[in-house]
C-alpha cells in the first residue's frame, strides 16, 4: 500500500496581481491530518468532540484595501475512510452575503491536487468552494467545486457533500464535510501525495476584503490556470469498530468492451466484504461483482474486476457497499463507443456529396473534439460529455449515410461548426432555433458572447432572453477567456454569424450583438469592428475597459475614451448590472453609460440593487424583451 508522504513539502509563488509583496512561505503543519472513524455533524459550529484537533493558523491577510482591519483565521483538518473534514473559524459577529462570497467574502476554497513530482504547478485539482448565502438565487455558492482541471469549471458535487457557515459567540464557523470520491483519484490510501491549499476571504467593511491564503499562490482565484499546493500528510487509520473501507474507480470511461477494475482499500482491523453493482442511468442492473478483504495492521489494498463487456456505450453508475463497514458510494462510469477519427473521415468521404459543408464540419468537430479531450483526460473522470458527442456524430452518420443532411431545417439547441477562413481550424458556436424559426422564416437574430471561463454551451443553461423571439447564435471565440479582443476570437464570431444566417434564413438586417460579464466588454468591442451589422446592442454585467485590465495595457479600446465613446452615437443599447457585483463593479457600467449618452447613445439602463454577478430577474428580462420588441420592429 502506497500512503501518503510523510515530510510536508511547502511550495510558493510570487503574489502576483495581489497588494501584498512575495510572501514567505507558511509555517509547516505540526502534524499530520488526524483520522476520524465516524463523519461529523455538519453545522458551521465546532463539535465539544473536535476542539482538541489541532488548530492551524493562517498567515496575516492580503487585504483589498490598505486600510482594512486585520483579520485572523484557524483551520483544523481530519479525515476518515470516505471523507475530508474541514472547519475554519475566525473571530466576528455576523457573516456578511455577498456575491460569490468564496471570492469576496465571508466564505472559502480549498485546492486538493495531485502534485506534480517535479513541483511544479498541478493541473490535476479540484477546487471546492464554500460560502456564507441568504439568497435561494445564489444557493449554488453554499458548496461548489468551482474547478475541476484548468478548463473544467462548476462541476457538481455529490449529495453526500455537506457545507454550513455559521456565527455564535463572536467567532465565525466555515465547515465542510467532503466525500472523497467526490476528487477521485485522491484518498490518502490511494494517492501518493494530495497537494493542499486553502484561502479564507473575509468580508471587510460594505465593499472590501481580506484574503488568507495558506500558500502564496498569484493563481488562486484565476481560470484557466495550475495550482500550487503543500503536501498533506496523514494519520495512520485506527481500528473502527467494524473497520473502514473505501472503493475507487480507477477508469471512468472504457471503450465499449473492455475490462473494468475497481480498487478496494481498507484500514487495519478490517475483515469485509464489498458489493459493487453497475446501473444505468434508469436503474436496471447491469453488472455485479463481489470481493473479501481483510486487513491486519495496515491499510490494504485489491483490484476486483467486473465483467463488463456486455455493456453497451452510455452512462453508467457504479454503486458499492460494504458488509461490515456500513459504507457506501458511488461513482460515474461512461462507456464509450469505438468511432474515433479515421472510421468518421472515411465515412464523411463516402457520403461527402449529400451533406452541407457546415454539416460535414459539425460531424467532424464532434468526433476531433471528443477524441483530444479523451488524450488529455485522466482516466479516473468520467467522460459522460464526449461520450454523448461521438453517439450524436455517429446518429448523424447515420442520417448522412442514408442520403438526407442531418441538420438541414433542425430546430432547438444544438452546436455546428464551421473551419476557419483564418487558419483553416474547426471553430464551434451554438444556436437555439425555435420552432417556426427554421429556413425562410427571416426571424431576427441574437448574438450571444459568453462570459470568461465558459464557452458557447452557456447558451444551453443561460435564460432564453429573448424568449423565444430569436433566432440565438454563441460562438466560442478560441478560449474561455480571451476578453473577446484576439483577432481569432473577433474573426470567429464573423464566421458564426455568416454560417448560422446561411444555415437558418435569419434575418440579416436585424442582428442584435448581446453577451454576459466577459461578453458585455465583447460587445462594445466587436461593434465596432462592424456597427452596420447590428441592429442594437445589449450587454449584461460587462466591464467597458476589460482587455486593457486584463493585459495591463492601453492597447484595446474603453469606453473611457471619449474617442470610442464618440463612435457610438445613435447607438440603441440595453444595459444591465447588479448595484452589488463585485466582480465587474456596477460603479465602472455607471461611468460607461454616462459617457455613452453624453456621445448621443440610447442606452436604456436596468439596475437591480439587490443583485450580484449574476442572470437578470424575470422582471428586467422582461423588460429586455420589450425593449427588444422595439428595436427590433423599428427601422
Amino acid at each position: 500500500m502506497r500512503r501518503a508522504l510523510a515530510a510536508l513539502l511547502l511550495l510558493a509563488a510570487a503574489a502576483g496581481g495581489r497588494a501584498a509583496a512575495e510572501a514567505p512561505a507558511p509555517a509547516a503543519l505540526a502534524t499530520p491530518v488526524p483520522f476520524l472513524a465516524q463523519p461529523p455533524r455538519i453545522d458551521g459550529l465546532l463539535d465539544e468532540s473536535l476542539a482538541a484537533l489541532p488548530a492551524r493558523p493562517l498567515p496575516p491577510p492580503e487585504r483589498s484595501a490598505a486600510q482594512n482591519p486585520a483579520t485572523e483565521a484557524v483551520f483544523r483538518l481530519a479525515y476518515g475512510a470516505g471523507f475530508l473534514w474541514l472547519h475554519v473559524e475566525s473571530p466576528g459577529e455576523a457573516l456578511a452575503f455577498r456575491d460569490r462570497a468564496f471570492q469576496n467574502g465571508d466564505g472559502l476554497h480549498l485546492v486538493l491536487a495531485l502534485p506534480r513530482p517535479d513541483g511544479a504547478p498541478s493541473t490535476e485539482f479540484t477546487v471546492v468552494a464554500v460560502s456564507a448565502v441568504d439568497r435561494p438565487a445564489m444557493e449554488w455558492t453554499r458548496r461548489v467545486a468551482w474547478y475541476r482541471g484548468p478548463d473544467r469549471v462548476f462541476v457538481p458535487l455529490s449529495p453526500a457533500a455537506q457545507a454550513a457557515t455559521a456565527a455564535k459567540d463572536g467567532r465565525l464557523g466555515f465547515e465542510l464535510l467532503l466525500p472523497w470520491s467526490d476528487v477521485a483519484p485522491l484518498h490518502p490510501w490511494l494517492s501518493p501525495a494530495i497537494g493542499f491549499n486553502l484561502a479564507v476571504v473575509r468580508a471587510v467593511g460594505a465593499r472590501e476584503k481580506n484574503v488568507h491564503l495558506l500558500v502564496p499562490d498569484r493563481f488562486v482565484d484565476s481560470e484557466g490556470k495550475p495550482r500550487l499546493s503543500a503536501l498533506l500528510t496523514f494519520e495512520a487509520p485506527r481500528a473502527a469498530p467494524r473497520g473502514a473501507t473505501f472503493v475507487a474507480l480507477p477508469a471512468g470511461h472504457p471503450r465499449a468492451g473492455e475490462p473494468l477494475r475497481a480498487t478496494v482499500v481498507a484500514g487495519p482491523g478490517a475483515d469485509d466484504a464489498v458489493t459493487l453493482r453497475v446501473r444505468t442511468a434508469e436503474g436496471t442492473l447491469a453488472a455485479l461483482a463481489r470481493a473479501a478483504i481483510r486487513c491486519a495492521a495496515a491499510p490494504c489494498r485489491e483490484e476486483v474486476e467486473v465483467d463488463a463487456g456486455d455493456l453497451l456505450p452510455g452512462g453508467y453508475r457504479v454503486e458499492w457497499t460494504t458488509r461490515e463497514a456500513g459504507l457506501a458510494g458511488e461513482s460515474p462510469l461512461t462507456v464509450l463507443p469505438r468511432l474515433g477519427r479515421e472510421e468518421a473521415a472515411a465515412r464523411l468521404a463516402r457520403r461527402a456529396p449529400s451533406i452541407s459543408a457546415g454539416t460535414k464540419a459539425t460531424i467532424e468537430l464532434l468526433v476531433d473534439e471528443a477524441e483530444t479531450t479523451l488524450r488529455a483526460l485522466p482516466r479516473y473522470e468520467a467522460a459522460g460529455r464526449e461520450r454523448l458527442a461521438l453517439e450524436e456524430a455517429a446518429a448523424l452518420l447515420g442520417r448522412a449515410e442514408a442520403g438526407e443532411d442531418p441538420l438541414a431545417g433542425r430546430t432547438g439547441s444544438f452546436r455546428r461548426a464551421f473551419r476557419s477562413r483564418r487558419d483553416g481550424t474547426l471553430q464551434p458556436y451554438a444556436l437555439r432555433v425555435p420552432k417556426g424559426g427554421a429556413a425562410g422564416t427571416k426571424r431576427p437574430l441574437l448574438l450571444w458572447l459568453h462570459g470568461s471561463g465558459s464557452d458557447e454551451r452557456a447558451l444551453f443553461s443561460a435564460p432564453d432572453y429573448s424568449g423565444g423571439a430569436t433566432i440565438d447564435v454563441a460562438p466560442r471565440g478560441r478560449g474561455a477567456s480571451h476578453a473577446w479582443a484576439t483577432p481569432e476570437a473577433l474573426a470567429d464570431v464573423d464566421e458564426a454569424l455568416e454560417d448560422a444566417l446561411a444555415a437558418t434564413g435569419a434575418d440579416p438586417a436585424r442582428v442584435v450583438l448581446a453577451g454576459f460579464s466577459m461578453g458585455g466588454y465583447g460587445v462594445y468591442r466587436k461593434f465596432l469592428d462592424a456597427p452596420e451589422r447590428f441592429r442594437a446592442l445589449a450587454v449584461f454585467s460587462g466591464h467597458p475597459d476589460l482587455a486593457n485590465r486584463w493585459t495591463g495595457t492601453k492597447d484595446h479600446p474603453s469606453l473611457f475614451d471619449p474617442a470610442i465613446a464618440a463612435r457610438f452615437r445613435g447607438v440603441r443599447l440595453f444595459v444591465f448590472h447588479g448595484a452589488q457585483d463585485r466582480n465587474t463593479p456596477f460603479e465602472l457600467t455607471e461611468q460607461a453609460v454616462a459617457a455613452l449618452r453624453a456621445a448621443g447613445a440610447e442606452v436604456e439602463l436596468a439596475v437591480e440593487e439587490a443583485a450580484g454577478h449574476e442572470a437578470p430577474s424575470s422582471a428586467t428580462l422582461a423588460r429586455f424583451r420589450a425593449w427588444l420588441a422595439r428595436v427590433l420592429a423599428s427601422p
